[in-house]
């Protein structure tokens, strides 16, 4: 059996403290857990003789035109797209996708003056571009912090019973 937890920097103690628990029984339970978390994060568990830890390099130069490459469906860059968006991004791999999907979604070619500076241009721009209940849902979702529970968020809404569809066609974006 494998688990992965992910964003595990947001856990909460109580779930921390699970993991931790579940970490020592390792060996008794046949299971591989891969916990995701930012490089920042130090966990308690880290000392565990069963932990490793991979730590996931940028991406180079090359990657980050690859990566350019196969998701603007492009055999080649404008001269210096590479370049730039390797340089704003830092070789963040995550970035790099959503510089190329916002990219391919703002222009028909690829235009490097459209390509957003920071992390939070590129999550502005794909907020920008939802329909206005996604938009709106997103919005109150924010409120409730990075946990929602659906029930709170239908009592906020407008809305209600649109939440929903609204939050299905978000985690398909």
């Amino acid at each position: 059996l494998v688990i992965i937890l992910e964003d595990w920097h947001w856990a909460d103690e109580d779930s921390d403290a699970a993991l931790y628990a579940l970490m020592r029984r390792l060996r008794q339970l046949h299971l591989l857990l891969v916990v995701i978390h930012r490089a920042e994060f130090q966990p308690r568990w880290s000392g565990h003789d069963l932990h490793r830890a991979l730590r996931i390099a940028p991406l180079d130069s090359a990657a980050t035109g690859n990566l350019l490459r196969s998701v603007l469906g492009a055999a080649a860059l404008p001269p210096g797209l590479q370049a730039m968006v390797h340089d704003r991004t830092q070789g963040n791999a995550l970035f790099v996708e959503d510089m190329a999907l916002a990219l391919a979604a703002a222009a028909p070619e690829v235009d490097p003056a459209l390509m957003p500076a920071t992390v939070d241009a590129v999550i502005r721009a794909r907020i920008d571009r939802l329909e206005p209940l996604e938009r709106e849902t997103l919005r109150l979702a924010a409120v409730l912090g990075p946990t929602v529970d659906v029930a709170i968020l239908e009592r906020l809404a407008p809305h209600p019973e649109r939440i929903g569809m609204a939050l299905h066609r978000l985690s398909n974006q």
